[in-house]
């Protein structure tokens, strides 16, 4: 017995119990805010040894968390630490947009 459905909900691993063409998809948007701590417009350069880096960690900074600008080789990036969130890579006009 499922304790969440009750005695007729059958197991995961089971047929399921109807055909799936009677059921309706829905998609749920969720909004996270960003509240800067502090911003460094012009923090670093994106360079091969920047991706490298980069590369060992699951978060990459290969792109702007604010517009998703993808970086490109050679482009000045920003920083900044948002409360609750950590830090995150900018473009530098995003950069110089939240920090004034």
């Amino acid at each position: 017995m499922d304790e969440r459905h009750g005695p007729n909900v059958k197991d995961a691993g089971s047929t399921p119990a109807r055909s799936t063409k009677f059921m309706k998809s829905f998609v749920k948007v969720t909004e996270t805010v960003y509240e800067p701590l502090w911003v460094k417009p012009d923090f670093t350069t994106y360079t091969k040894d920047f991706v490298g880096i980069r590369s060992g960690f699951q978060y990459k900074c290969d792109h702007c968390e604010k517009c998703g600008h993808k970086f490109q080789l050679g482009e000045s990036i920003g920083l900044a630490s948002f409360k609750g969130i950590g830090n995150k890579t900018l473009c530098d006009p995003c950069a110089k947009e939240i920090s004034i």
